[in-house]
């Protein structure tokens, strides 16, 4: 099913192109990589309207993984979301980090800051996958996330449109 580990590589290519959108078609995964939007409004232990400068999604084995970052200050966040490839409405339920078998859906925001940070993983919401072309995949979320001291956030009104990086 769904590997969560999967989503490390998605990390690492956002961060990796976390740059202006729509400015760099020298891109080396592809002009389209900054062409993705990815936003939501997060509440909680942690305040903030979350728009990505850098959204994608990848394929990997039978699942979507949509990631995206911003930076404000000197913080950077990324936000991540694994679903299965099919369109549909897909529940995330309580999940241990360390389990790679997530089930339908799973979610995570990373915070990183020159002062700490922090991760935090869904234990409930739903994604859903209104379009999914070739090349394209659009859609919406909302979860309640925790990290490890317990601190909660709610991820509300997310939306995403990115394109596909198929090979990844």
């Amino acid at each position: 099913m769904l590997k969560f580990a999967a989503l490390a590589t998605v990390i690492g290519m956002t961060f990796m192109a976390c740059n202006d959108k729509k400015e760099n078609n020298n891109n080396p995964l592809g002009p389209d990589f900054n062409n993705g939007e990815l936003k939501a409004t997060i509440s909680g232990s942690l305040s903030l309207n979350f728009n990505a400068s850098v959204a994608t999604a990848n394929v990997a084995d039978e699942d979507f993984e949509i990631a995206g970052s911003m930076m404000s200050g000197s913080s950077m966040y990324t936000l991540n979301l694994v679903v299965l490839r099919a369109p549909g409405e897909f529940t995330m339920g309580l999940k241990d980090p360390a389990d790679t078998d997530i089930g339908e859906a799973s979610a995570g925001f990373i915070v990183s800051a020159a002062s700490g940070g922090s991760s935090y993983y869904s234990i409930s919401g739903t994604i859903t996958v209104t379009s999914a072309s070739s090349t394209r995949l659009t859609g919406s979320f909302q979860f309640t996330a925790v990290n490890d001291t317990g601190s909660q956030i709610t991820v509300a009104q997310g939306t995403f449109d990115v394109p596909i990086n198929d090979g990844i």
